[in-house]
C-alpha cells in the first residue's frame, strides 16, 4: 500500500500567499492611522497628567512648581525636546540650587511637535497659573488630523480639547 504525501501543492501555497498579501495591503493603512492616533493620545494624556500633578504639588506644598524644557538650567520653550517638572523654591522659573526635580519627560518622536506660547508653566501655591493657553501636540506634520490640544486656564484648571486638527 502506497502512502500519499499530505503536503501543500505549489498552487495552494501561491493562493495562500496572495490572500495574505491582500489582507496585509488592506491592514497597513489602518495600522498607520491607529499608530498616529494612539501616539497622539498617549502624549497628550501624559502631558495632562504631568500638569495636573504639578498643580496638585503646588497646592499641597504651597510653593511654586514649574514645568518647562530646561536648557542650561533655564526654561527655553522648546517643548518638543521634553520637559521637566520641578519645585521652584525661589520662584525664579529656572532650576537653581534648592529646587527639586519631580518628573522628567523624554523628548517626543523626532517628527512630532508640542507647541505652547510660553517658555514655562508655573503653578502658584494656590494652584493657579501665571500662564494660560493651549498646548497643541502635532504628530508628524503641521496639518495632521490627529493633533490634540489641552487648554490651561489662569485658574490652573486643565481641559483636554481632544482632536484639534490645527498645528499652525
Amino acid at each position: 500500500m502506497r502512502k500519499r504525501n499530505q503536503g501543500m501543492t505549489l498552487v495552494e501555497l501561491m493562493i495562500t500567499l496572495i490572500i495574505a498579501a491582500v489582507l496585509i495591503a488592506i491592514a497597513v493603512p489602518s495600522l498607520h492611522t491607529l499608530t498616529m492616533s494612539s501616539r497622539s493620545r498617549s502624549a497628550t494624556d501624559g502631558l495632562y497628567q504631568d500638569l495636573m500633578m504639578a498643580r496638585q504639588l503646588a497646592a499641597t506644598y504651597q510653593n511654586s512648581v514649574t514645568v518647562c524644557h530646561l536648557s542650561s538650567n533655564s526654561c527655553d520653550g522648546d517643548w518638543s525636546k521634553g520637559y521637566t517638572v520641578f519645585i521652584d523654591a525661589d520662584g525664579s522659573n529656572s532650576f537653581t540650587l534648592g529646587d527639586e526635580t519631580v518628573q522628567t519627560r523624554r523628548p517626543l518622536n523626532d517628527a512630532d511637535k508640542l507647541i505652547y506660547a510660553a517658555n514655562q508653566v508655573r503653578f502658584n501655591g494656590d494652584g493657579s497659573s501665571i500662564n494660560n493657553g493651549d498646548f497643541v501636540y502635532c504628530p508628524n506634520d503641521a496639518n495632521s488630523e490627529y493633533s490634540r490640544s489641552i487648554r490651561l486656564s489662569s485658574s490652573g484648571m486643565l481641559r483636554s480639547l481632544g482632536v484639534s486638527g490645527n498645528c499652525s
